[in-house]
């Protein structure tokens, strides 16, 4: 099994029941992840933003300073608009849609298809 130890994402809306597991199970591939969530910004510190610190994942404001040169990609659900300043400043960067992303390390970690192909 490869390890995503020279990968680094940035997760907008990591608050999210779908978005923060993964961005857990991401860090602990070994990747390094950064996240950011409206909700973080709002000052509504929320029990799984301790539990995604706690895995490692560095959390940021949402004001697209997640977004950095070297970047393998933006992961975002569908609830993070094209106005949000993290998706607006990954232009060129790969994009991926969380459910997207699964597959992404599947195949990377893996050497094939996501088994739900």
């Amino acid at each position: 099994m490869n390890s995503l130890s020279d990968r680094r994402y940035h997760f907008s809306g990591v608050g999210g029941s779908g978005m923060a597991p993964l961005a857990q199970l991401v860090s602990l591939f070994g990747a390094r992840v950064t996240g950011s969530d409206r909700n973080l910004d709002r000052g509504l510190r929320l029990p799984i933003f301790d539990a995604l610190e706690e895995a490692r994942v560095t959390l940021v404001p949402q004001d697209g300073s997640g977004v950095v040169p070297g970047l393998d990609a933006l992961v975002h659900s569908t609830a993070v608009e094209p106005t949000n300043p993290d998706y607006m400043r990954a232009r060129g960067a790969p994009r991926h849609r969380d459910r997207g992303h699964e597959r992404q390390i599947h195949r990377h970690r893996h050497g094939g298809p996501h088994p739900s192909r």
